[in-house]
């Protein structure tokens, strides 16, 4: 399989994939200079992929394109979001669990 460098995943139509995922390697052999995010097909990789100088920038390029692939920062909301109801309704144990994943 020949490698495809994009340069953004926005280039890249993804409707027919069913599960696609992306894999960020920092300086992999074959890119010992770059950051390299590869698209895969559930567990199959693409030929595509994108390099960056650094995962910061990965992730942006991944953000504009696919904001739903990013379960932490979903997740980060959810928690401030019980947070302010536990706050809310007085349930102390959860709110300092909340706070230790959201400092």
């Amino acid at each position: 399989m020949k490698t495809t460098e994009v340069k953004s995943f926005a280039d890249v139509d993804t409707s027919e994939l069913k599960q696609p995922i992306i894999c960020v390697f920092n300086r992999p052999d074959d890119y010992p200079d770059k950051c390299v995010a590869r698209l895969f097909e559930g567990t199959a990789p693409t030929n595509i992929i994108i390099t960056r100088n650094t995962v910061e920038e990965i992730r942006e390029d991944i953000t504009k394109r696919f904001p739903a692939m990013l379960p932490l920062r979903e997740a980060r909301k959810t928690i401030k979001r019980s947070r302010k109801l536990d706050l809310k309704n007085g349930y102390k144990g959860c709110q300092e669990n909340s706070r230790r994943f959201t400092e």
